[in-house]
C-alpha cells in the first residue's frame, strides 16, 4: 500500500504538469507569468517544505530502527554461541529462531527505507522545480514594466487554473487521507498541521511490533545451529 509520502508526491507530480500542459509549456525549465501562480503559491510550497522535513525525520526515526535491530541481531549471535557452549539447545534454538525472525524484519525495514529514501528525493525535486519557477516568474514580474505589473489577471484564467489551487487540491487529497484514520473531531483546529505532519511520520517509520506474518525457517535453524556446533567445537 502507497505511504501518504508517496501519494503526496504522486499527486504533486500530477499537479505540476497538469498545469504545464494547459499552460502550453514545454521548455526544459518551465517560465510562467506570475499571474498564473496563485497568490497563495509561496504558502503551498512552503507547506510542502514541511512535508519534506517530516520525510527526512521519520527517515532518521526509520534508520535508528534500523540500527536498533542490528544490534539486537548480533546481540542474539552471540548469546546462541554463549548457549551451546554450555548445550543448552532449547535456548539455543528459540535465540536463532528470534534472530532469524529479527533478520527478515531488517531485510524489509531497509527496502522500506530505500523506497522512502526515493519517494523524498523525488518530492524534493519537485518542490525545487516549483520553487525556481517561483523565483524565475518573481524575477521577471519585478523586471516588467508597471504597465505589466498593474495587469489584471485575463478573465480565461480562473483560480482552479492556478499553480497554487492545483497544488493545494493536492495537499488536501493527503489530508483527507489521514482524517480518515483519526477523525477531526479528536483533534483541535490549531493542532491540525502538527497531527498532519506527526500522522505522515508515523505512517513511514518502521513499526516497532513484531510482524508476526513472518514464518521462521526451521530448515535454516537447524543449518545454522549445526555450522556454530562445528565452528565451536575446533579447538582455538
Amino acid at each position: 500500500m502507497p505511504s501518504l509520502l508517496d501519494k503526496l508526491n504522486v499527486l504533486v507530480k500530477s499537479s505540476l504538469n497538469n498545469f504545464l500542459d494547459e499552460a502550453g509549456n514545454k521548455l526544459p525549465v518551465p517560465r510562467v507569468p506570475a499571474n498564473r501562480l496563485g497568490k497563495d503559491v509561496d504558502k503551498e510550497i512552503a507547506a510542502l517544505r514541511q512535508q519534506i522535513d517530516s520525510a527526512l525525520s521519520a527517515e532518521d526515526a526509520m534508520q535508528q530502527r534500523l540500527t536498533e535491530m542490528q544490534q539486537q541481531i548480533d546481540l542474539h549471535d552471540r548469546q546462541i554461541d554463549a548457549a551451546l557452549q554450555v548445550n543448552d539447545d532449547a535456548n539455543a534454538r528459540l535465540l536463532a529462531q528470534q534472530m532469524q525472525h529479527l533478520q527478515q524484519q531488517t531485510t524489509m525495514a531497509q527496502s522500506e527505507l530505500e523506497q522512502h529514501r526515493r519517494s523524498t528525493s523525488d518530492l524534493i525535486e519537485h518542490v525545487n522545480m516549483l520553487d525556481s519557477m517561483v523565483a524565475d516568474a518573481h524575477h521577471a514580474q519585478e523586471s516588467s514594466s508597471a504597465e505589466t505589473l498593474e495587469s489584471p489577471v485575463e478573465s480565461d484564467q480562473s483560480p482552479e487554473t492556478a499553480l497554487s489551487s492545483l497544488l493545494r487540491d493536492a495537499r488536501q487529497q493527503v489530508e483527507d487521507t489521514v482524517n480518515a484514520v483519526i477523525p477531526p473531531a479528536e483533534t483541535s483546529q490549531p493542532q491540525a498541521q502538527a497531527v498532519h505532519i506527526k500522522i505522515q511520520t508515523e505512517a513511514d517509520s518502521i513499526p516497532p511490533k513484531p510482524d508476526n506474518t513472518i514464518k521462521v525457517d526451521e530448515a535454516k535453524v537447524d543449518e545454522d545451529l549445526t555450522k556454530r556446533r562445528t565452528r565451536l567445537s575446533k579447538p582455538d
